[in-house]
């Protein structure tokens, strides 16, 4: 790259002097000469100049692809660095401990009691602000109200219809979702300081045997990470023979 490049500009110098020269030559011996040889320095000037380009460009390309490439690995150690940082901070959740203080100490006399203690305990684990338990009634096929925490407002809370709503539907794809920037009165809070709407909502979809018998919805004002469903899937997995007793 770097003689192609010298040898270029020594033929535009030696170009540039004969150009000069036949000016100011008065010489008509010496016009003569550069006559002959003026169009064939041009043309070697074009060839490497051609030449020059070509390289140049090939070893821009280079550079594009060895930058890009460099890119793609720092980006695949960032992504790698942060799967470990994500994995290291789940081993650090104590799954176990977890499970036992939401399922301990629920009282079982009946099927609201059962629920009102399983949604203070999940909340209390979560942050959470609110929550409500549904229940399948396979005959009426609608998802029926069976527990509530710190739930104080006049509105009845309606049945859940299979398939239809936020939650409905959730309880139709079999899988827990978590909304974030709640609408403004989707949720509504009522504390001593007044009425105030969770930013997040979290619906669990309770399954057994491939089949949505019962959901849980919790509202915060705290954002909620992806250990969540492990806890949730954790403690319905071990709670599963109770709440098929109140089926």
């Amino acid at each position: 790259m770097k003689n192609i490049r010298n040898l270029s500009v020594l033929v535009i110098t030696l170009q540039t002097f004969l150009v000069l020269a036949y000016y100011f030559v008065e010489n008509i011996q010496y016009k003569s000469f550069i006559n002959f040889y003026l169009p064939l320095i041009l043309l070697i000037t074009a060839f490497f100049l051609l030449v020059f380009i070509f390289v140049l460009n090939r070893k821009i390309k280079a550079i594009k692809e060895e930058l890009l490439l460099h890119k793609q690995q720092e980006l695949s150690h960032n992504e790698l660095v942060q799967n470990e940082s994500e994995h290291k901070a789940e081993n650090v959740i104590n799954y176990t401990s977890i499970v036992e203080r939401v399922t301990s100490k629920l009282q079982t006399d009946s099927k609201n009691h059962y629920f009102d203690t399983l949604l203070s305990n999940l909340s209390k684990e979560l942050s959470g602000v609110q929550a409500v338990a549904f229940l399948f009634n396979r005959k009426n096929e609608l998802f029926e109200l069976v527990g509530k925490y710190a739930y104080y407002s006049e509105r009845l809370i309606e049945p859940i219809k299979f398939g239809i709503g936020i939650s409905g539907q959730v309880a139709k794809d079999r899988k827990m979702l978590i909304l974030s920037n709640v609408p403004e009165n989707y949720v509504e809070v009522v504390s001593g300081l007044g009425n105030s709407s969770p930013k997040y909502l979290l619906i669990y979809p309770i399954v057994i045997d491939n089949q949505t018998i019962g959901l849980i919805e919790i509202a915060t004002f705290e954002a909620l990470n992806k250990s969540v469903e492990v806890i949730f899937n954790k403690i319905f997995e071990k709670l599963t023979p109770e709440i098929q007793n109140f089926l």
